[in-house]
């Protein structure tokens, strides 16, 4: 085998680990949550535990949106309908408590990936 090639699969290999490194890096460090509209200092965050999902309103606390933990969010809302006033999950209850000006609502984890529920 000729050295010059030998030099230059080596390149290539290198230059091909670095790509797939970096493209794995910038996923991981993607925010999932910025795309719907998450922000730290208005939105409101429920976290029912380690293995359990993560739940957030946008930044005009309008609607709320499900993390799972692995960290891919929902690009439907879980809930919408008027100003949330408050988030809170209680995982022994298996619920998503979503505190409105018109009241609360309950909503059931195991269902809240596949609900949106609406205000009436």
């Amino acid at each position: 085998m000729n050295p010059e090639t030998a030099s230059r699969r080596i390149g290539l290999t290198l230059l091909t680990v670095l790509g797939i490194v970096l493209l794995v890096a910038v996923a991981r460090a993607t925010d999932q949550r910025r795309v719907v509209g998450y922000d730290p200092e208005r939105s409101l965050l429920a976290t029912c535990g380690a293995q359990a999902p993560t739940f957030f309103t946008d930044r005009n606390r309008l609607a709320v949106y499900r993390e799972s933990a692995q960290g891919r969010v929902a690009a439907q809302p879980v809930h919408r309908g008027g100003e949330i006033t408050g988030l809170e999950c209680r995982r022994a209850e298996r619920l998503l408590i979503v505190a409105t000006r018109r009241g609360e609502h309950r909503l059931s984890l195991g269902e809240a990936p596949r609900q949106v529920a609406l205000a009436p």
